[in-house]
């Protein structure tokens, strides 16, 4: 979880107290980190698949059974197995509850069985201890397994267990003709079997010494597989899309808000675009005090500016925010929060990343004299001397047609036809009665364009 936070009108640098000083009961109640931390290992277990791959020695070790697969869970140098690992990681990490599910029986329970059927044979003290560390995985799990309660959607299964079917019947198909072509196989069947056995990581199924195949061939096969793998389990475990934005009620409290507290974030009149969703602190808007405006790109619940409203109910609109991404597999981001936000953010959990200063200026005292305004005066004198001029004035006082004229300046001047940016952000709407107080700045040449 991360803050991009760019301090806003309500002061300078940010400064957020460190983890450290927190009170220890507020680090337990946020400490929701085990589904990143399992992420992470799994990460970390695919990157050492995919070194002993392509790294000879690595992989004759840990085709057998390896002291490190006793200890954590099975290695197989292989790349489906390495893309299995970072799908379920990514998986984990957006708090999945099935994803928990299939963690615990196929990498903790299976694995477990194995390690009491070999001591019960008279395994080796390797064996016991795996059995002990991945015991105390289990028990973690088990205590942190409230934090993983994302659920997929049921359309997702169809549209998964499709692709995996359909793509591993062409890398068999394809791999088939291959180690026919270009291998050495008694049979189609054997080759389709040596295929399987390839894509589960040299299982045993075929023998060596009956079907050989190239070593690019392999590859090929590997890199095909990994891809089915990664594309059915993107399709099982894609978030589900926002699909609620501002309404007029919504709109209507965020306004009030911004007109009460709207002092706390210069850019908090951005919480009105209609393309946004917003989580009040109480659930509702009739009641809310507080609440935060974001918008979902892929799987990331991306919130903008501090949070809306009186700042003394930040913290349980945040709250609110967090239970709401993680209940859809959302992680969450902020960008362009305020000094005061993104300590309020930080408190909530997330780390909060300093990326610049708002300039703000005061009409009242502000001056191109004095020696430090000289690179801004030639400008001004420049753009003058060439006959630009400028004019302020209000939504409200400019009519229909002017602003269609401006909107047809702005897109002949993009040249591409594209949306309209702000420099931080935009409102993406232009004329709209509701927004009579913003202030509009034309610029025109000499020509008067």
């Amino acid at each position: 979880m991360a803050v991009d936070l760019n301090t806003s009108a309500d002061g300078g640098s940010a400064d957020v107290e460190p983890a450290a000083t927190k009170p220890a009961r507020a680090q337990v109640l946020n400490d929701d980190r085990w589904p990143d931390r399992l992420a992470s290992a799994m990460f970390a277990f695919s990157f050492l698949v995919v070194v002993s791959t392509f790294i000879p020695p690595l992989r004759r070790y840990f085709r057998h059974y390896d002291a490190l697969s006793m200890l954590t869970i099975p290695i197989v140098p292989n790349l489906v197995y390495a893309a299995l690992l970072i799908a379920m990681g990514i998986a984990l990490r957006r708090r999945l509850r099935a994803a928990w599910w299939i963690f615990v029986i196929w990498w903790i329970f299976l694995p477990q069985l194995v390690r009491i059927a070999s001591i019960a044979t008279g395994g080796s003290l390797i064996q016991i201890g795996g059995l002990v560390i991945m015991s105390a995985v289990f028990v973690i799990l088990w205590r942190a397994r409230h934090q993983f309660h994302a659920h997929g959607r049921p359309r997702n299964v169809l549209a998964a267990l499709i692709c995996f079917l359909v793509g591993s019947a062409v890398v068999l198909l394809l791999g088939t003709w291959l180690v026919s072509a270009f291998g050495t196989t008694p049979d189609l069947p054997t080759a389709t079997l040596h295929v399987v056995d390839k894509m589960l990581g040299d299982a045993g199924l075929v023998r060596h010494d009956v079907v050989r195949s190239p070593l690019w061939v392999t590859l090929l096969l590997d890199v095909m597989g990994a891809a089915v793998i990664l594309t059915s389990t993107y399709l099982l475990f894609k978030p589900p899309p926002e699909t609620k934005t501002l309404n007029a009620v919504d709109e209507a409290r965020v306004r009030t808000l911004l007109r009460s507290f709207g002092e706390w974030d210069s850019l908090g009149y951005f919480a009105t675009r209609r393309d946004k969703s917003i989580v009040w602190n109480t659930g509702s808007a009739a009641t809310a005090q507080a609440g935060v405006s974001y918008r979902v790109i892929g799987s990331v619940s991306l919130a903008s500016g501090n949070p809306v409203g009186d700042p003394e109910h930040w913290a349980s609109a945040i709250e609110q925010w967090r239970e709401k991404s993680r209940a859809n597999g959302w992680s969450m981001a902020v960008m362009g929060a305020g000094e005061r936000g993104g300590a309020a953010y930080a408190e909530a959990g997330l780390t909060p990343f300093e990326i610049g200063d708002e300039a703000i200026l005061d009409m009242r005292s502000f001056s191109l004299n004095g020696p430090g305004m000289k690179a801004v005066r030639q400008s001004v004198s420049r753009l003058q001397r060439r006959g630009y001029t400028t004019s302020m004035v209000r939504h409200g006082d400019v009519d229909a047609a002017h602003f269609d004229e401006l909107s047809n300046s702005a897109s002949r001047w993009r040249g591409d036809g594209g949306d309209e940016r702000g420099f931080s952000m935009a409102l993406g709407r232009l004329g709209d009665p509701l927004d009579a107080q913003c202030v509009l700045v034309e610029a025109h040449d000499a020509e008067g364009n």
